[in-house]
């Protein structure tokens, strides 16, 4: 009995950052920090009022702290607004939204109770700050800073003025100006932190965003490669065609000849004419089928993946393929399984196909020695496509060197070097992988181990 596992903490992780991450935001760095954003807001929405409750839970609230009960629960209904923003695409608007939430409550409880009774926790000022540097830029962190010298003013107004304790009052104008040093020493530190941050993630934008033009450059330039190689194949299939087509005319001719040498009765010579004809059109159908079968694979395409059967595919590429033969009985077709199928480019199949064969043709030499055979095997979820010839073979170098593109051991004006090349980037493309086989002086066997559809 199979055993689930259970999924991994880094699998979790990520589920989790895409839950927390807005579809609405486009911008990376936007999206990266919404998640935190999100939690912060949410933990002041619901630990201002829980932290009251808890206060208050067998008390009534202290004289004078009714207003701060206010501004924090109106801080605390900001945050939860800010989150709803967020998770509608609006980072920026509602971390402002809580800034000025904050700032303002701050202002007004620091003017009500003075900067004395306040200067023992810092920590929501400067998350002020840190908010405003790494969403909102260098201009917020500054306005910010300078929003919160105002406020630290105000609380300092009202001690000065108010009378409270002497004391404390001291010690607050004491500790003071080193308070307002820290604070700009921190918005510094956040400002070039920050800036370093984001230039940061805009280079590793930027390198992305090259990286996929770069990789979308050269599968177009793979595009030209497979259409170049094709119009390279379809050369070498010329003069073959060009045989192939002498015969179908010839053909043609013959059953034109006929309508001379008919005779007999008008019946008689109706009915012989309706076998020229009926000849004709067969010989018309068979030009017709090597036409398109030439135009279907030289034409320039996008890939353009399908499901098909491997046997079905072969029959009607063999004849393209005896084309490259001038004996056509040195191509063979051997055991091919009807239930092999493939799912890819139907031209990048025949490419692969035309490219073996071409290459096993030319490695029977110019005595035309031998045969050429081809295999079609199936497994559960591989089909096993074998190429075999009883060639020269290959030593140890060339077997090394065989897939390099321009790498080739025929004479310069017979070949270019990128039939192997290209049957090697095709099959890897698709998920398969290539094996081969070859002795020196007695052959070589090339199996293409490809995923079944």
């Amino acid at each position: 009995m199979s055993q689930v596992s259970p999924p991994s903490s880094s699998s979790t992780w990520r589920r989790w950052l895409q839950a927390w991450t807005p579809a609405a935001l486009n911008d990376d760095v936007d999206r990266r920090m919404a998640p935190a954003i999100q939690l912060l807001l949410l933990f002041y929405g619901v630990a201002l009022p829980l932290n009251w409750l808890w206060q208050l839970g067998d008390r009534p609230v202290p004289r004078g702290w009714t207003l701060v009960l206010a501004t924090d629960l109106l801080t605390a209904a900001a945050a939860l607004i800010g989150v709803a923003l967020v998770r509608r695409g609006h980072l920026r608007r509602a971390v402002c939204l809580f800034i000025i939430a904050l700032l303002g409550s701050s202002c007004i409880t620091w003017h009500k109770l003075g900067a004395h009774a306040l200067l023992i926790d810092q920590t929501p000022l400067l998350l002020l700050l840190a908010m405003a540097a790494l969403v909102l830029g260098r201009r917020a962190l500054w306005l910010t800073w300078f929003g919160i010298l105002g406020v630290f003013f105000v609380g300092m107004h009202t001690d000065y003025h108010a009378g409270h304790d002497g004391q404390w009052t001291a010690n607050a104008m004491h500790n003071g100006p080193s308070l307002l040093l820290a604070w700009l020493i921190i918005a510094f530190i956040l400002d070039r932190t920050a800036s370093a941050l984001r230039d940061g993630l805009v280079r590793e934008r930027r390198h992305g965003d090259a990286l996929r033009e770069e990789m979308r450059q050269r599968a177009k330039l793979q595009e030209h490669l497979l259409h170049a190689q094709k119009l390279e194949i379809a050369g070498r299939l010329t003069s073959g065609i060009a045989h192939d087509f002498n015969n179908v005319l010839a053909v043609i001719r013959g059953f034109c000849d006929e309508r001379n040498r008919a005779a007999g009765s008008p019946l008689q010579r109706e009915a012989a004419l309706v076998d020229a004809l009926e000849g004709i059109d067969v010989a018309a159908r068979r030009g017709n089928h090597i036409c398109r079968a030439l135009l279907r694979f030289s034409r320039q395409d996008s890939v353009d993946a399908e499901r098909f059967c491997v046997r079905t595919a072969l029959v009607e590429l063999l004849p393209m393929l005896r084309q490259l033969f001038v004996n056509r009985s040195q191509l063979k077709l051997g055991e091919v399984n009807g239930a092999a199928h493939l799912f890819m480019d139907r031209n990048q199949f025949d490419l692969v196909l035309l490219n073996l064969v071409a290459n096993a043709r030319d490695a029977l030499g110019a005595h035309a020695r031998g045969g050429v055979r081809i295999e079609v095997m199936y497994s559960t979820g591989s089909v096993h496509l074998i190429v075999t010839d009883h060639g020269h073979g290959m030593d140890a170098l060339t077997r090394q060197r065989m897939f390099e593109p321009f790498f080739s051991t025929k004479p310069r004006d017979q070949g270019t070097g990128l039939g192997l090349a290209v049957v090697n980037d095709v099959v890897h493309a698709n998920g398969g992988r290539i094996e081969v086989h070859s002795t020196h002086g007695a052959g070589t066997r090339i199996g293409l181990l490809l995923p079944a559809a």
